[in-house]
């Protein structure tokens, strides 16, 4: 699909609590979560932020994180580190405006340019010397020291923008003048189409002036008044091209460009009133609810985690190698430790992945969130409903049965463990187009 690119740095779904789906939590001394093809650390984030919500939880939180490529892990531990920072001298306000413009741009501020190079620095000690203030949220120790490099190839290619060159504009340009084709010089047109025919049928507080900038510029969240003009290397990844008839890693941009950032933090609210309409158009903007939100974790967060320490003591971030798959390597690190999911997050990129989850990682209260194809715009109706059926379909042999009754506009599918046999297919939401469904 060329729209929604091959190597995706944002996801396709809102953040979820991941602990509501904690069946009992009374007496629970962990918490145990594994996120495959989350592509942000959406999930994470609302998670840590609305874990004092759970009164009856006094025990510790275990997030397992698995991305296909380092480019992707490196920026949720960047994003992460963003988010959690309790030592910085900005504003909670500052902070979000900061993560947003990482999450979600193409471009940067400047201050924010030299701050992601900062942050590649610390990042990279907090790798090698496992020092810095946030050294103890994250282990490591899953990794290969071929994983281990590649995450220091990315941090130096943040950090070192003299002797890498990460020409964004022209990047952009050449993935829209390819999804677009001989209509690259009516593309407004296109985007016009898109927003009133296949967006706003699923989703319409994302209002048409910002979809339209997103599509044209790669920008949605902007400080008012300020210049965008630096690269935002952090959405650079890597991908197998064709160099003189041999495939060779190439560093691009490889992400989404038809449907957008907006969906992970933007379109949904527990402030009411930013979701409200007047004469049939939202008052507020994706932006502006996606702002609000993150702020709202944030401040959350630190109420309940009042310093950093306490945070630390109480949840980790384990980072799973980028391999295809990554439980074999799971399976030999916990195996004294009888390690259970109470949720499990894939992406409709890592949907297949219901059919490899070791029978030893679930429980009868294990319960298995699936991203859907909604807000893939590339696909058509028929094919994401398509999408959805193929979902229930390859779980249902694996002992896995959705909790809700079938609806085909929901952003996931939840499924749980109710019965454990194993068939191989594969399935991905990238595969639709090839499948020709």
């Amino acid at each position: 699909m060329e729209g929604a690119g091959t190597a995706g740095i944002w996801g396709f779904s809102p953040a979820i609590d991941l602990f509501s789906s904690v069946v009992d939590e009374s007496g629970l001394s962990e918490a145990n979560f594994l996120l495959m093809g989350t592509k942000d650390a959406r999930h994470v984030i609302k998670t840590i932020a609305h874990i004092g919500r759970h009164k009856e939880f006094k025990g510790n939180l275990n997030f397992y994180v698995h991305e296909d490529q380092a480019p992707i892990l490196a920026r949720t531990i960047l994003l992460l580190s963003i988010f959690l920072d309790q030592e910085t001298d900005v504003s909670d306000m500052e902070q979000t405006q900061l993560f947003l413009e990482v999450f979600g741009n193409i471009y940067l501020r400047e201050k924010s340019y030299q701050t992601v190079k900062q942050l590649a620095t610390k990042l990279l000690i907090l790798l090698g010397d496992s020092e810095g203030s946030l050294a103890p949220l994250f282990n490591f120790s899953h990794l290969r020291f071929k994983d281990r490099d590649d995450l220091e190839v990315v941090f130096k290619f943040w950090r070192d923008d003299v002797k890498k060159v990460y020409e964004i504009d022209k990047l952009w340009d050449t993935r829209l003048r390819k999804m677009y084709g001989v209509r690259y010089d009516v593309r407004e047109n296109i985007v016009d189409w898109d927003y009133h025919m296949k967006l706003t049928k699923e989703v319409t507080i994302i209002h048409k002036t910002e979809f339209l900038r997103w599509r044209q510029h790669g920008l949605v969240y902007e400080v008012r008044d300020s210049s965008y003009d630096k690269p935002n290397r952090t959405t650079a990844t890597v991908d197998f091209m064709k160099q003189d008839g041999v495939s060779v890693t190439k560093w691009g941009y490889f992400n989404d460009v038809i449907t957008g950032p907006f969906i992970s933090f933007g379109i949904e609210s527990e402030k009411k009133e930013l979701i409200e309409k007047t004469n049939e158009q939202h008052t507020h903007p994706s932006s502006e609810v996606s702002e609000y939100n993150v702020h709202a974790y944030m401040e959350e967060y630190k109420k309940t985690f009042s310093s950093l320490n306490s945070l630390l003591s109480r949840v980790k971030v384990h980072i799973l190698p980028p391999t295809a798959d990554p439980f074999p390597s799971l399976q030999k690190q916990t195996r004294k430790k009888s390690l259970k999911f109470h949720a499990i997050f894939l992406s409709n990129a890592s949907a297949q992945y219901i059919q490899k989850i070791p029978h030893s990682f679930v429980s009868s209260e294990t319960q298995v969130h699936v991203e859907t194809a909604r807000y893939m715009l590339d696909l058509k109706a028929e094919q994401v409903t398509a999408f959805q059926d193929k979902i229930l379909e390859i779980a249902k042999p694996e002992g896995f049965h959705p909790l809700k009754k079938y609806d085909k506009h929901v952003d996931v599918v939840v499924l749980q463990a109710d019965g454990l046999e194993s068939q191989q297919t594969e399935l991905s939401a990238q595969e639709l187009m090839k499948q020709n469904i």
